[in-house]
């Protein structure tokens, strides 16, 4: 299986995560497009793949050797972490790819940087802002956009990342048809709406982003002050077409719903960034983004112009059956089990086909495996672990198994598991029950009863840490010896009396 993966890195900056991708020295080939011809931000860009190829360049397997069987528990549990990476394409990935493919190449039909109509246009855009104080010189654009939409861990985010992370982020030109042409060219970049729907902040995310990629000052030169939203987007604007930007992915969008400017403010900028330099847009973010565009006929008309991208949970098919089986190669136990439709169904049933949740909920069965010394998957530890690590979102996990979309409209998001989190509270438990085994010896001597102090044990292990309990006491403004006694650790010594 092909070990390939797109190299990415990511920066936490301002109020975002800002992801980073691939930088390239540029190198043209001839499309043989009549409308690309001649576009040196085309002509670089890498070749117009098929349906075939791009599966095979999405496709990434982590490596997997059976010796890894054998090794010691804490270093199973580590290697188990890998899983994490798989991807599988699916026809989804595919066209999701081949709708970027466009896109991109759209955006820049209109955004020539070697035509004289591109430059004209460029400072009387700037003049014009100078002069008025806004940039309302209007180029032709022929650049779509399009809306993705999918449940919180059903995957569109990996798959957005997937695409775009078949084109370098970063090219460098310098010649180009034997005459002299230096250029940076910004193909795509991808942010996070700011968590209040600000678009201050998104505008300063956006400095702060190119300048992490480029070296260059524009967020000391243009974000620095107390600048107004106003002030700040003509800069937005000036600044992605002075770098070519491609295509700009907006994820978690959702978050406009909590705009205090609101959300008309960011969405009329959005569709200015669109008509007027030809930059297109792609809206990411749970379902709740329709409600979010609902309300702005323009832009829900260019967000809809490549067609909205569902990105659906899985149904119990023969696409699960072939993810499922899949997952299952990745089995790092003593005991390893055959992917049997009983196996297959339970995961099924306990993460509704939702991608994260079932890659997560397979791993976390094995850690307990592993945990519990049983070193083999069944149906009891699948639902005994999703009983544990997926209480906090049983509620929409069981309105999906009923159909039941009154009560979904109602919980517009899913939040994924968070892996880490569950390893530890799983060792945890298991690590008090040990200590609670092993001093049993001692404590039935001193007319403890060791069933008691299990119990104990359990609730702690329930509630958190030791430390994590009292803490959570401190930050409730409750005597932490109390918030121990409400969680049964601490007891009075009558109670554990023979």
């Amino acid at each position: 299986m092909k070990l390939t993966k797109t190299e990415f890195h990511f920066k936490a900056t301002g109020t975002s995560t800002l992801l980073f991708g691939q930088r390239e020295t540029a190198t043209y080939t001839d499309t043989l497009i009549p409308r690309y011809q001649g576009n040196p931000l085309i002509e670089a860009l890498p070749p117009i793949l098929s349906d075939e190829e791009i599966s095979d360049r999405l496709a990434y397997y982590p490596r997997y050797e059976k010796a890894h069987r054998a090794l010691p528990a804490e270093q199973r549990i580590h290697i188990i972490h890998t899983i994490v990476d798989l991807l599988i394409p699916f026809p989804e990935h595919i066209d999701l790819a081949q709708r970027f493919s466009c896109l991109i190449r759209e955006g820049y039909v209109a955004r020539n940087p070697i035509a004289a109509e591109f430059w004209q246009k460029f400072h009387s855009r700037a003049d014009h802002q100078r002069a008025n104080g806004s940039a309302r010189v209007r180029v032709r654009s022929s650049a779509p956009g399009m809306t993705i939409m999918g449940i919180s861990g059903g995957g569109k985010t990996t798959a957005t990342e997937a695409a775009v992370g078949l084109y370098p982020q970063l090219i460098q030109h310098s010649m180009f048809q034997d005459r002299p042409f230096t250029w940076t060219q910004v193909v795509w970049l991808k942010l996070q709406c700011p968590f209040d729907g600000s678009t201050r902040g998104l505008c300063l995310n956006f400095f702060q982003a190119i300048d992490e990629l480029l070296g260059t000052n524009h967020y000391r030169n243009y974000g620095e002050g107390r600048k107004s939203t106003d002030e700040l987007m003509p800069a937005m604007r000036r600044v992605a077409s002075l770098h070519s930007l491609g295509l700009l992915l907006i994820d978690e969008l959702q978050h406009l719903e909590q705009s205090r400017s609101g959300k008309e403010t960011m969405l009329n900028f959005f569709t200015e960034l669109v008509n007027e330099i030809g930059v297109p847009i792609v809206f990411i973010g749970t379902p709740k983004v329709k409600s979010v565009l609902a309300g702005e006929f323009r832009q829900s008309r260019r967000g809809t112009s490549e067609g909205d991208f569902i990105w659906n949970r899985m149904e119990n098919d023969e696409k699960w059956q072939y993810f499922a089986e899949s997952l299952w190669d990745y089995q790092y136990l003593q005991k390893p089990t055959p992917p049997s439709k009983e196996l297959l169904d339970a995961l099924y049933d306990e993460s509704q086909g939702i991608i994260d949740i079932a890659i997560k909920l397979f791993m976390l069965s094995q850690v307990r495996a592993v945990r519990k010394k049983v070193e083999t998957l069944s149906v009891s530890v699948i639902r005994s672990v999703a009983g544990d690590s997926l209480r906090t979102i049983q509620r929409a996990l069981d309105a999906l198994r009923r159909g039941d979309y009154e009560a979904l409209s109602a919980i517009p998001d899913i939040q994924p598991i968070d892996y880490d989190t569950a390893v530890r509270k799983i060792s945890s438990a298991d690590r008090l029950k040990n200590l609670a085994g092993k001093r049993e010896a001692s404590t039935t001597g001193a007319g403890i009863s060791p069933d008691k102090m299990t119990r104990s044990m359990e609730k702690a292990a329930a509630g958190g840490t030791l430390m994590e309990i009292a803490k959570q006491g401190g930050s409730t403004k409750t005597d932490p010896r109390e918030a121990l006694k409400t969680h049964g650790v601490v007891r009075d010594v009558a109670e554990y009396l023979s």
